[in-house]
């Protein structure tokens, strides 16, 4: 049932996991989905996490930018504010996301959706669902390190995703993430501490997690995204990979 565009693409996948003699995951979920789909012996397949911009994504953002974001937006200054950060829509768990809204008690709350896709069906839900008026749409932005500030939780039930950027991002912006159990970026969350963990096709789960989240204590959960956050610095992304050229007898490299 496969397009011949998928067809030539797991077959070209196949042949670069023959023959590669090391291959690096972004997340230990990738490196167990290369290791069982090709058959690839787990000694030739190492996990090395992106970095993120610590000092870009900061949670002094919050003073700096939380007011005129969420006035930008129109969104009131006390709303408890959700934010979704994503391209593809569907792939990323938008229903789900807009099912749980409609569970949020609050009308004053919001949901921010940056990010490129077809909204058209998703308006539509959200017409049925009742929360329409609750939704701010912002399409693409170079500036989401304000919109971290504005937010009070990243909700990302994503219904496939290697490891997205955006949850390191709004870790160390000091925001709490609600993640999909079938991404790669749930190996960060600590359900309770710093976010929760849910089943993407959940929305009642979802619903509850963020009620969960919203009765803790702010500076608490700020605290904790950050600290989760430090370890994934761009130095130690570059001497994961730097300790896997060097384990490799032909590979030439300098690194300074």
């Amino acid at each position: 049932a496969r397009s011949v565009y998928h067809r030539i693409v797991l077959a070209l996948e196949r042949r670069v996991f023959a023959a590669t003699p090391a291959i690096v995951a972004i997340a230990r979920r990738g490196a167990a989905e290369i290791a069982s789909l090709y058959n690839v012996p787990p000694a030739r397949i190492s996990v090395v996490y992106n970095g993120v911009d610590l000092d870009r994504f900061h949670p002094r953002n919050r003073a700096r930018h939380r007011a005129t974001a969420r006035a930008e937006a129109g969104i009131p200054a006390e709303a408890f504010t959700l934010l979704f950060i994503g391209n593809g829509f569907e792939r990323k768990g938008l229903a789900t996301l807009l099912e749980a809204l409609a569970c949020v008690p609050e009308r004053a709350s919001r949901l921010i959706v940056i990010g490129k896709g077809d909204r058209r069906p998703f308006d539509v839900q959200a017409a049925r669902l009742g929360v329409a008026d609750r939704l701010v749409w912002l399409g693409l932005r170079p500036d989401v390190e304000r919109w971290y500030a504005a937010a009070d939780v990243v909700a990302l039930p994503s219904r496939y995703e290697p490891f997205g950027n955006v949850h390191l991002e709004a870790l160390a912006s000091g925001v709490p993430v609600v993640a999909s159990a079938v991404a790669g970026g749930a190996e960060v969350i600590q359900d309770g501490l710093n976010g929760a963990i849910v089943d993407p096709r959940d929305s009642a789960a979802l619903a509850a997690a963020l009620a969960r989240l919203r009765g803790q204590p702010s500076s608490q959960l700020a605290e904790a995204a950050r600290r989760s956050a430090e370890p994934f610095t761009f130095a130690a992304q570059v001497a994961g990979f730097a300790r896997i050229y060097r384990s490799m007898r032909h590979a030439t490299c300098t690194f300074s």
